[in-house]
């Protein structure tokens, strides 16, 4: 039931980040390096928020559930930021999307976003394999393989895990946290290399 809720709930929101990710440029292979490593800053802050405030927040059975620690992205992003020779030490102020999203339920929302966030990446990977601004200046990828054939199973497994280990009160706050993360993912691409997004963006 939250699965569909949460489906319904975000479809702007989700439509709206898909074009702050570079979809377009992506798809027609135009994307350049520059737009990539912005992408990949973007993802690497949140991520790195999503991450702190779930190993604080979810239960050690959730946690099982999830099997939670081949959930971590920020270590695949490091190798390809690292790889950029990209400085990521210094991250936009996002206290204000971390105290929203310190409750138990809302990190499941966060988590959805997270987790849906994957989903993808194997065929965008294929096309960042075929793109010559790309390709000729990196050989490995790393954040876009984190699952690599597990995908779809990784999804399956937290979808299953989101519907066993909350219940129905606590659907608002799992929706408000997706939304508050979505919103999280807007502001760091504000922030983050903005000028390469030329996209007017504004979520309520």
């Amino acid at each position: 039931m939250i699965l569909s809720q949460l489906k319904h709930a975000t479809s702007d929101l989700h439509r709206k980040a898909e074009m702050l990710n570079f979809k377009k440029q992506i798809v027609d292979k135009t994307l350049t390096v520059h737009q990539y490593t912005a992408l990949l800053e973007r993802n690497f802050y949140f991520h790195s928020l999503v991450e702190k405030l779930s190993e604080q927040l979810l239960t050690p059975k959730s946690m099982d559930c999830l099997g939670f620690q081949s959930r971590i992205k920020t270590s695949y992003l490091m190798r390809d930021l690292d790889s950029l020779k990209v400085d990521y030490s210094n991250s936009p102020d996002l206290k204000k999307y971390e105290q929203q999203l310190f409750h138990p339920a809302k990190i499941w929302g966060a988590l959805y976003v997270a987790e849906g966030s994957t989903l993808g990446g194997r065929f965008i990977l294929q096309y960042l394999k075929s793109n010559n601004n790309i390709n000729q200046v990196i050989k490995e990828f790393h954040f876009y393989q984190v699952y690599a054939s597990k995908e779809d199973l990784m999804w399956k497994k937290f979808c299953n895990c989101l519907e066993s280990m909350t219940s129905e009160k606590q659907a608002t706050s799992i929706l408000e946290g997706a939304k508050i993360a979505f919103n999280l993912f807007v502001k760091i691409s504000q922030d983050i290399h903005p000028q390469v997004s030329r996209i007017p963006i504004e979520i309520k």
